[in-house]
């Protein structure tokens, strides 16, 4: 047996290594000079000789490289080398020598021919007559680039029209024909201060100097003097290897290996345009177009470009600081917005730089003569002149930036107040034409948006605060980093804003009563916003705010935890599942919720309807919810009737009277009645996913039956049996049969089970009824009387005090409603005599004696 097992795992182990060796070949299909490998088997001999010789499985007798000649292909780099039969490059590194197949090379900045890992070519020098010597050296390529020559002669082969006269004048390439061609240095002004006549012009036209000597014919002379600049640049690029491209008088664009994935071309294109989404503050001084092969636009580099802008030093304003008179703004197509970048502006050599992560179209622009720039103790301001900004009631841009100065300073104060870092710097806050307001965590920067809240003062005051408290939330961790779990980040701050800051009141202001029925962590544009009253449901049950955001951020600091971090620090008591599920009761149910003022909302159902709760999904963030309202005919009484949830889920169910939140009852059964307006709430809350949902079920009015029972009669004994107390009784009744419940047997004269009230009654009812049912899980509702009583045989004994019904241990009055399910269930009804009798000493003694019972017992056939 352990002969046969180790066999077949040597099979198995051997064919995995083959296939492993397979793998590594079609991995590298596209390798240069990879050579692929074969696996070859082997057995494992018998221990033993002879007639039952059994060999011991298989095993991997090697791996051997396959030296077939590979394809070639055609690229961009000249030094891309391929070798056509047997042979390698030598490449060397510190002095030992290395062998390769891979012909991908490149130079060096020294001029060296390297390969990807920075190994040097070998080869064999020529000397200075050309001829190969014996030696092998590093090959190095002395410069890139001949000597310049001017060209002596050139020929012109024309077609001429032979029927045309012959022309005989002479003329010259520099047009003035007097026979040699002449060049004129035009640098300098002529030695007599005039004009200077410019090779290729008429004789009567010349250029303007720097000394203010102006030309005859101005209109000539722009041609050289007012170039227009170039309006492209291309250069070819190799996979893998940098690049520098050059716009004279614009822009330089310079690209790592890393970044340049594919061969081909960048090129730098002049914009005539300005951005889709006009930028309100500044000057426009450039735009340019960047494309880069294999790189779709706004898509992530994989290492940063360098982005140098060119531009007059005269034009940046001389009351701006350097930091500040100057900006540049990309477009991000994954956004669709512009987006500032962080720049680096050099007033006097006149260039702005910035590190790009993706290239789209880039504009650069400097402060304009009519901008309004202002400070702050913590805050720069750039407001264009012409703003319609008019929350406050005005639109002049100084009395605008003097409000919103002193709204954030105070802002700024109340959340240090509160426990809160401040930025190290101070923060840009800039208005401009954005889709709309944020925070920029790229440059660190507010943006107020002139499309957003023009009018409408406590919601602009609540977006100046949110935004800022996106700025402390930067100090202590990169925003960026939070990408996915911006859900805490806007939560955190749309609260900060309202009951820190502004106290605007407009918090999470679009919450609806959908935002129970998604995870925690959802982001949508509304949702995550909405989560603030979360947190402030929280805070009003003793979580201080700052200190669970700071344990959040400390969490994300050190670890990779998402929602998890959040609820560690949230979690009450009973961990942070039930607090979820308290919220969402409060939230959903709760007269002083958010959803308060808006109405319940569940889908309606009318009539016979059926559903599950699925539970697949299901988690401590991730509660699952289901929502209904009854829109039957006014007047029809349903039942509502729902499954024991599985082991490790919580269900909650609530029932909203008319679909009030201020007639909320919680039942303490499976099930309830339901009338027309009725609404209902189910919340099922957990750790872990279930596969077996919940079946809800709404039904219609059950069919009533009713039932009776002949009178029987029976005595009981005094204690010293001296006298009867004789009784009678009758048992009259109905119960109900739910919809898809048939009624199989209604038995009335079953024998008594033992009486759970301790002691046999003189009369015993039994009532016992077997249904059928076509859906589990039903419920019978019983309406049953007993009625009589006993009379005694000499006064003192029974019915001095009187009589009582009791169902179960409990007071019970005749008639009233109960329920039974029908998978099995069972009640007892007693008459209770309570009596006093007289002893022969004269002591009198009470008690209680059950004088008749009913028994109702149901059971069910699927």
């Amino acid at each position: 047996m352990l002969t046969s097992m180790y066999s077949a795992v040597s099979g198995m182990n051997a064919n995995g290594t083959s296939l492993s060796v397979i793998g590594d070949n079609i991995a590298n299909l596209n390798t240069v000079g990879f050579k692929g490998s074969r696996a070859t088997f082997g057995d494992v001999l018998a221990g033993s000789v002879g007639a039952l010789q059994i060999g011991r499985g298989v095993l991997v007798s090697g791996v051997s490289p396959l030296f077939t000649q590979g394809s070639f292909e055609t690229t961009a780099n000249a030094l891309d080398l391929g070798i056509e039969g047997d042979g390698f490059f030598i490449v060397n590194e510190g002095g030992a020598n290395y062998y390769t197949r891979a012909g991908y090379f490149s130079l060096d900045k020294d001029g060296f021919i390297v390969n990807p890992d920075g190994l040097i070519l070998q080869g064999y020098l020529a000397d200075t007559a050309g001829n190969i010597t014996g030696t092998i050296e590093d090959l190095r390529i002395e410069s890139r680039q001949s000597l310049a020559r001017a060209t002596t002669n050139s020929t012109i082969a024309l077609n001429l029209d032979s029927q045309s006269a012959a022309q005989v004048t002479p003329f010259t390439l520099d047009g003035n024909g007097d026979g040699p061609s002449e060049h004129r240095d035009t640098t300098a002004p002529p030695s007599d201060g005039g004009t200077a006549d410019v090779p290729g012009l008429p004789v009567d036209d010349a250029i303007t100097y720097p000394d203010g000597s102006r030309a005859a014919d101005t209109s000539e002379a722009r041609r050289l003097t007012d170039v227009e600049p170039s309006t492209e640049a291309r250069i070819a690029v190799v996979a893998g290897q940098p690049a520098r491209v050059e716009l004279a008088g614009g822009i330089v664009v310079s690209v790592p290996g890393e970044a340049i994935t594919a061969s081909g071309s960048l090129s730098v294109q002049r914009l005539s345009f300005s951005p889709a989404v006009p930028v309100t503050v500044g000057e426009l001084v450039a735009g340019f177009a960047i494309e880069l092969p294999g790189q779709p636009a706004s898509a992530p580099l994989k290492a940063p470009a360098t982005i140098t802008f060119t531009l007059d030093p005269a034009r940046l304003r001389a009351d701006v600081p350097a930091a500040e008179a100057a900006w540049v703004v990309s477009w991000d197509g994954r956004s669709n917005d512009l987006v500032e970048e962080p720049a680096v502006v050099d007033a006097v050599a006149g260039t702005v730089t910035v590190h790009p992560m993706h290239f789209s179209s880039w504009w650069l622009y400097v402060f304009g003569p009519g901008d309004v720039y202002g400070t702050s103790p913590h805050f720069t301001f750039r407001f264009p002149a012409a703003i319609n900004v008019n929350a406050w009631g005005t639109t002049d841009p100084f009395q605008v930036m003097a409000r919103v100065r002193s709204k954030l300073e105070a802002y700024h104060d109340a959340y240090v107040a509160a426990g809160f870092a401040a930025p190290a710097n101070k923060i840009p806050v800039r208005l401009m034409e954005a889709l709309e307001a944020g925070y920029d965590p790229l440059n660190g920067d507010i943006v107020v948006s002139s499309f957003n809240y023009t009018s409408d003062a406590t919601m602009l005051e609540h977006e100046l605060a949110h935004e800022l408290f996106h700025a402390f939330q930067a100090a202590q961790l990169n925003l960026f980093s939070l990408d996915a779990r911006r859900w805490f980040v806007e939560a955190t701050a749309d609260y900060a804003a309202d009951a820190l800051a502004a106290h605007s009141g407009r918090m999470g202001k679009d919450i609806d009563a959908t935002w129970s029925w998604y995870p925690l962590g959802l982001v949508d544009g509304k949702h995550e916003y909405a989560t603030s009253h979360f947190i402030a449901w929280l805070v009003a049950r003793g979580k201080s705010f700052a200190t669970l955001h700071k344990a959040v951020f400390d969490a994300w600091l050190t670890t990779d935890a998402g929602e998890s971090a959040f609820a560690t620090a949230a979690a009450g008591p009973g961990g942070f599942a039930a607090t979820f599920r308290d919220y969402i009761l409060w939230l959903e149910t709760s007269p002083q919720s958010p959803l308060a003022s808006k109405p319940f909302s569940g889908f309606s159902v009318s009539d016979l309807f059926s559903t599950t709760l699925p539970l697949d999904a299901l988690s401590s963030t991730t509660p699952k919810l289901a929502a209904f309202t009854a829109a039957w005919t006014a007047g029809e009484e349903h039942d509502l009737l729902w499954e024991a949830p599985p082991a490790g889920v919580d269900l909650n169910v609530r029932v909203l009277r008319g679909g009030s939140r201020a007639s909320v009852e919680e039942p303490t059964t499976t099930y309830t009645t339901l009338k027309p307006g009725d609404a209902m709430l189910f919340l099922a809350s957990g750790e872990a996913p279930s596969e077996k949902p919940i079946l809800i079920q709404v039904e219609p009015a059950p069919k009533y039956v009713q039932f009776s029972i002949a009178e029987r009669s029976g005595n009981i004994p005094s204690s010293d049996a001296r006298g009867l107390c004789s009784c009678k009784y009758n048992v009259v009744g109905s119960y109900t049969l739910p919809y898809g419940t048939e009624q199989i047997a209604m038995t009335t004269t079953s024998p008594c089970a033992v009486s759970a009230s301790g002691a046999s009654p003189p009369v015993c009812f039994a009532v016992e009824l077997v249904v059928r049912q076509s859906i589990p899980g039903r419920i019978i509702t019983w309406w049953p009387s007993l009625s009589g009583g006993g009379s005694c045989s000499f006064p003192g004994l029974c019915l001095s005090e009187g009589m009582l019904t009791v169902r179960d241990g409990q007071p019970y009055t005749n008639a009233s409603p109960f329920r039974i399910p029908a998978s099995g269930g069972a009640t007892s009804i007693w008459s209770v005599a309570r009596c006093t009798e007289t002893t022969d000493t004269g002591e009198k003694l009470s008690h209680e004696d059950v004088l008749a019972e009913l028994q109702i017992r149901v059971s069910s056939v699927l």
